[in-house]
């Protein structure tokens, strides 16, 4: 069996195992192998380098979230901010009805 032979647009895999899975020999069959990085946690690099399935990856780290960029800018925050229950911020005072929180108390529009 060959799982990944109709894949010839596979760039990227994301396994999360700290020790590397054994798969059919075949699997990764008519794959250039060195076009695909191949994420894993970060103390497992070094075992998937020297194992004979997984080594012609490009073996790269990944963080243990699995968030790999973030966007540092501040967000605008005033005493007038208003948010939904759910905590997503309003531009404004909505006039629907519904449930909203403002300067960290709930209010209800009715």
């Amino acid at each position: 069996m060959t799982p990944f032979v109709n894949c010839p647009s596979l760039t990227e895999i994301t396994c999360l195992a700290t020790m590397p899975p054994t798969l059919n020999a075949t699997a990764f069959l008519s794959m250039t192998q060195g076009d695909i990085t191949l994420y894993v946690p970060e103390e497992a690099v070094e075992t998937y380098k020297a194992t004979p399935m997984w080594k012609n990856f490009n073996v790269q780290p990944v963080s243990a979230t699995g968030i790999s960029t973030t966007l540092n800018e501040p967000v605008k925050r005033t005493n007038d901010s208003w948010y939904t229950i759910d905590g997503r911020p309003l531009d404004g005072k909505s006039n629907a009805k519904g449930l909203y929180i403002h300067n960290g108390r709930k209010i209800v529009i009715k």
